[in-house]
Formats: structure tokens, C-alpha cells, sequence
């Protein structure tokens, strides 16, 4: 009877044995996986930082930009101003569209109109605006980084000069 509980203590202390081997294993994963996770939270910390001042970078040349055009030329801003205005109070007119809501804000549609309006009253200066110079690359197969490049722009604002012109197309 004693070599029966001898066999039974044996084989009990090889499971407890194994058990732990398979416990310390998976303890080493789960270690080796929160070392990842950390390298790649403080990776990912780095891109956002680093995208952070990227835009911030680009923002204050795009803010110098509109201050060294508005500065250069006030009196073709007024006029633009004033045309604005002008085709804002037409639409309102035409299409009854509500330019201003309860929240001080307007309408997408109201707001693309008016942009369509100003970019057509741009090339009937003959000027070229930004946004199709950027259209037109873009249709070329060029990316939005080589059209910043091309255009002497930020990144950004070329994304959303896009996204716009490509809403006013619709």
C-alpha cells in the first residue's frame, strides 16, 4: 500500500512541477509583451509629438503667409471681402438658404456656393487659385506631399484644400 501512495506522490509532484514550469513560461510572455507594449506607446508618443510640431510649424507659416499676402495687397482683400459679401447676399437671395444659423455657423452648402462663387470670380481675374493648381497636380497622379512640395505649401493645408475643392466638385 505504501509503494501505491509512493507512485501517487510522485506522479503529483510531476504535475505541481510541470504546472509551474507552464506558469513560468507564460509569466516570461506576459512580461516580454508589456516591454513591447511600452516600446511601442512611447514609438507612437514620439510620431504624435513629432506630427504635433510639424503642424504647429506648418500653421504658424501658413498664418506668416496670409499675413505678409493681406499685408502686401489690403485693398485686393477688401475687394475679395466685399465680393464675398456681395455673392453671400445674392445666394441668400436666390436660394433662400439661411447664411447664418441660430448657432452663428454656415451651412456647408451655403458656405461651398459662396467658395464656388469667389473661385470663379478669381479666374475671371485670370488668376489660377491655389486650390485648382493643387487639383490639377492631383489629377496628374502627384501625392499630397509632392503637391505641398510643388506648391511651396504645408502638407495639411494641401490635404484640406483638396477635400474642399473635391466637395465643391460634387
Amino acid at each position: 500500500m505504501t509503494a501505491f501512495f509512493l507512485v501517487i506522490s510522485l506522479f503529483l509532484n510531476i504535475i505541481a512541477l510541470f504546472a509551474i514550469v507552464i506558469l513560468f513560461l507564460r509569466q516570461n510572455k506576459l512580461v516580454e509583451t508589456e516591454k513591447k507594449i511600452e516600446k511601442m506607446n512611447r514609438e507612437i508618443e514620439d510620431s504624435v509629438a513629432g506630427f504635433l510640431v510639424q503642424m504647429k510649424e506648418e500653421n504658424e507659416h501658413f498664418i506668416n503667409k496670409l499675413k505678409a499676402d493681406h499685408a502686401a495687397s489690403p485693398n485686393e482683400s477688401i475687394e475679395k471681402q466685399k465680393a464675398v459679401n456681395q455673392l453671400s447676399e445674392d445666394l441668400k437671395q436666390q436660394d433662400h438658404i439661411p447664411l447664418k444659423t441660430s448657432g452663428g455657423k454656415l451651412p456647408a452648402a451655403a458656405a461651398a456656393k459662396v467658395y464656388k462663387q469667389n473661385t470663379i470670380l478669381s479666374n475671371q481675374k485670370n488668376e489660377e487659385s491655389l486650390a485648382d493648381k493643387a487639383w490639377l497636380l492631383k489629377e496628374k497622379g502627384l501625392s499630397e506631399g509632392e503637391i505641398a512640395k510643388a506648391l511651396n505649401k504645408g502638407k495639411t493645408e494641401i490635404s484640406l484644400l483638396l477635400k474642399f475643392h473635391q466637395k465643391t466638385q460634387e
